[in-house]
């Protein structure tokens, strides 16, 4: 008798388990000219469309761009368990004093996924060389055209803190009250 419970439990969850979706794919900077740079970035991970799930298991690997110019991040992802296909992700940049920023292009498609037979779909979540400041969306970003690798494509940079303006303005405050009282 257990064994014919096993066995039906068994053969109902196989359909279940054959029906996972599954994706793969390559998100952040396009490696070579006119893929996009991360200025002030220490960390570049890929998030889900509501920026709360991350889909990277890893922080992207940081390169340099043909030119010798740091800033670029590259990352691949290989998913399965995808329940169905999903609107364009984000990259979420967090920068080493932990401010963070969000970044997408109008370009990405869905996060694709399928189940088998069909072949798994590939993404590809890049900044490229077709990218510009109209292009890109985000909050506490600030995006540069013409500031990519080689020159071509977009920087894409966090916005400081305000704190870290407060600190700017109080420091010249003390250079102008330092300067005044020598004279």
């Amino acid at each position: 008798m257990k064994k014919s419970l096993l066995t039906l439990a068994a053969l109902a969850l196989a359909p279940v388990l054959a029906s996972a979706q599954s994706a793969s794919g390559s998100w952040g900077t396009a490696v070579g000219f006119g893929g996009g740079l991360f200025d002030n970035a220490a960390s570049v991970e890929l998030y889900d469309s509501t920026q709360s799930v991350v889909l990277s298991a890893s922080v992207a690997t940081s390169v340099f761009g043909p030119t010798g110019q740091a800033g670029a991040a590259f990352g691949s992802i290989s998913t399965s368990g995808i329940a169905s296909d999903v609107a364009a992700p984000w990259i979420k940049l967090t920068s080493g004093t932990g401010t963070v920023g969000w970044a997408q292009s109008s370009s990405w498609l869905s996060f694709a996924s399928a189940s088998a037979p069909t072949p798994t779909p590939i993404n590809s979540f890049t900044f490229t060389a077709t990218d510009s400041d109209s292009t890109v969306s985000g909050s506490n970003i600030i995006v540069s055209n013409n500031a990519g690798i080689g020159g071509t494509g977009v920087a894409i940079s966090i916005v400081p803190e305000p704190s870290t303006y407060a600190l700017i303005a109080g420091f010249a405050a003390f250079l102008f009250v330092a300067i005044r009282r020598r004279k």
